[in-house]
């Protein structure tokens, strides 16, 4: 997949915006990166999904990918899946940003790098990477 998807929700998410209060389940990582974008994350086990979903305790979430998902029976709790997401855009970003860093590890290894990144999650916390 190019992108990270954004999952299963409730309601499709059009704008970055829309995460704020949002009750999203998700780990690791993408758990302090939605906080900070104003949802309210949740840590479920995969089996604790749909019945979240179901129940309202949830309005969205990701686990895995499509294939997996829908084994899992998400599609029976929120009827739109967001392929693209708002956090890990494409993975042709990290490419360009492992390249950039081998390239200016090898140029200058003790100058920092800084890379501005596109995403609106990146931008919401301001948009600069240093490295």
């Amino acid at each position: 997949m190019l992108t990270q998807p954004l999952g299963w929700l409730k309601n499709p998410i059009t704008s970055v915006d829309q995460l704020r209060g949002l009750r999203y389940r998700t780990v690791g990582l993408a758990t302090d990166l939605f906080n900070a974008m104003g949802a309210a994350v949740t840590a479920l086990p995969g089996g604790e999904i749909v019945p979240a979903l179901e129940r309202g305790v949830i309005d969205g979430a990701e686990f895995n990918n499509p294939s997996s998902d829908r084994i899992l029976g998400n599609p029976d709790g929120a009827k739109s899946y967001m392929i693209q997401s708002f956090y890990q855009s494409c993975i042709a970003d990290r490419a360009l940003l492992g390249y950039l860093v081998v390239k200016k590890s090898r140029a200058r290894p003790s100058t920092p790098l800084r890379v501005a990144l596109g995403n609106p999650a990146s931008r919401a916390r301001g948009g600069i990477l240093d490295l």
